[in-house]
């Protein structure tokens, strides 16, 4: 209203707002922001263990402290047996070996 509308010169008075009916309610948001911020870091976190697995299961051969190569040459001449048996128990009293071989392939 303006000042020509009321001729007394009075401000007219803001009624007070009716009051509401208050309902609990329940703020989603933060709860949704600190769900959605957990997810991610358990997503990053398997991320990360599944890339440190690949890498170990790929260099296995490098990284196993159970593995250990050893490389050994014996000259033992020719062996004129064709029967992979026979070679191996020909090799094995060459090389006097106290283990029967487990698998001999030529």
């Amino acid at each position: 209203m303006s000042e020509t509308d009321n001729p007394e010169g009075d401000t007219p008075k803001a009624k007070p707002p009716a009051p509401a009916k208050t309902k609990k309610r329940i703020k989603w948001r933060p709860w949704i922001r600190a769900l959605h911020r957990d997810i991610g870091y358990f997503a990053i976190g398997l991320t990360v263990i599944y890339a440190l697995s690949g890498l170990a299961v790929n260099h296995i051969a490098d990284w196993d402290p159970n593995f250990t190569q050893i490389e050994q040459r014996f000259e033992i001449g020719p062996i004129e047996e064709q029967d992979e048996e026979a070679i191996g128990k020909i090799v094995a009293e060459k090389l006097k070996l106290e283990e029967k071989p487990q698998d001999v392939y030529q």
